[in-house]
């Protein structure tokens, strides 16, 4: 478990850094074109939100591969598997209780 979170976070961390720096990369792919005196501000906006559109796209995939890294941290950590277990089995404690409680009123409006 703890080599497919790890590999999932190394893997979406990397694509997404792939597209930051493509995006980062993408205006002076345009720099000739954009250079010329008959290039229209629709051409320059195009081509810098297809930039900024690969970045965010970026940021996002790494973010995804922080969170899967976090998570994956936290899934393998024994006290957070262990403080689980306990918040489970008194929440199910809890509810039998209360269950019986609910049996017990019902037996006695009864009587």
């Amino acid at each position: 478990m703890r080599s497919f979170f790890l590999t999932l976070s190394i893997l979406s961390s990397l694509i997404g850094l792939f597209f930051i720096f493509r995006g980062w990369i993408h205006p002076t792919l345009y720099n000739k074109e954009l250079s010329k005196e008959n290039t229209t501000a629709v051409r320059v906006t195009q081509v810098y939100t297809e930039a900024t559109y690969r970045v965010v796209l970026g940021i996002g995939f790494t973010s995804f591969g922080i969170f899967t890294a976090i998570t994956g941290f936290l899934i393998s950590s024994d006290k957070v598997r262990k403080e689980i277990a306990f918040l489970i089995d008194k929440i199910t404690k809890n509810t039998s209780v209360s269950s019986e409680i609910d049996e017990s009123q019902d037996e006695k409006d009864e009587s």
